[in-house]
């Protein structure tokens, strides 16, 4: 199955402080996870927020931006100069959907905290909010059980929380694999930092449309044994091991000395690029 494989924007570098009293206009800053998105075209993927504030103040977050960080404080996504929606910053009563940009890997069951620093956007970033924050699939569905893609002649296992395609090539087979999450309308596949984002259509117990990169695959229930079929890694190393011929290195006689001529009906060693060593007479 083809696939978009992401390289990402370069990221600014910058040292963002753990330290803060946090705002007492926090608890008024609503921030909701919307959606996973690919921008195909400069080939990066997204987290997408809806944001909101519900205080009446005329305090400025001045040139805030949101940062989402892992438990170890490591940054999974940010938003960027490039990208940002509003670099300048917003006060009360305002609403905005801000995209954060993902640093490396994408992984669809992160937890973590989303910062939001003052200052982001101008350099100084001070850290003025923690949101705990979480991203999920709304309505999620469960897509478990073996398919066919009728249009790939691929087969796909689907468990509750993996997705794997045998990719068919001759009579072995690639197999990729993947996590997933799913709703009624998308279907989301990531791993090692790779993400693809299909729609989904005609769902029905014993079939489902995908949409990849603008062509429909119809993909049908079946049944089958992957331990029926060969990977194409095993093929590869049952190629290499029967192409693979020991070399004569030496050959010494029982003293030790190297010889160049064996002598006929004297015992002696001979020794193999492999490290083995046979013992050999050479009758007359």
């Amino acid at each position: 199955m083809s696939r978009l494989l992401l390289s990402f924007l370069l990221l600014p570098l910058f040292t963002l402080s753990q330290e803060t009293s946090q705002n007492l206009l926090c608890d008024s800053i609503i921030v909701e996870f919307k959606s996973l998105g690919i921008n195909y075209e400069d080939e990066y993927a997204f987290l997408e927020l809806d944001m909101s504030t519900i205080f009446y103040s005329d305090y400025f977050f001045a040139y805030s931006g949101f940062v989402f960080v892992d438990e170890n404080e490591s940054i999974i996504a940010s938003e960027v100069t490039e990208t940002a929606t509003n670099g300048f910053g917003f006060s009360g009563q305002y609403s905005d959907t801000r995209n954060l940009i993902f640093y490396y890997d994408i992984n669809l069951s992160d937890e973590g905290t989303l910062n939001l620093y003052e200052g982001l956007f101008s350099g100084n970033p001070e850290l003025a909010c923690s949101f705990p924050f979480n991203f999920s699939v709304e309505g999620e569905i469960d897509l478990s059980g073996q398919w066919y893609a009728d249009e790939l002649d691929d087969y796909i296992e689907i468990t509750a929380d993996s997705f794997f395609i045998y990719v068919f090539e001759d009579e072995c087979y690639e197999l990729e694999s993947y996590i997933y999450e799913a709703s009624d309308s998308l279907i989301y596949l990531s791993n090692n930092g790779e993400l693809m984002i299909m729609p989904i259509s005609n769902l029905s117990p014993s079939s489902f449309n995908l949409n990849l990169n603008g062509q429909t695959l119809n993909v049908n229930e079946t049944v089958f044994n992957s331990s029926d079929w060969v990977e194409c890694s095993e093929i590869t190393s049952i190629l290499i091991n029967q192409n693979y011929f020991k070399e004569l290195t030496l050959i010494t006689n029982i003293l030790g000395e190297k010889v160049i001529k064996p002598t006929y009906n004297l015992p002696h060693l001979y020794f193999y690029n492999d490290g083995t060593v046979e013992k050999k007479i050479i009758i007359e």
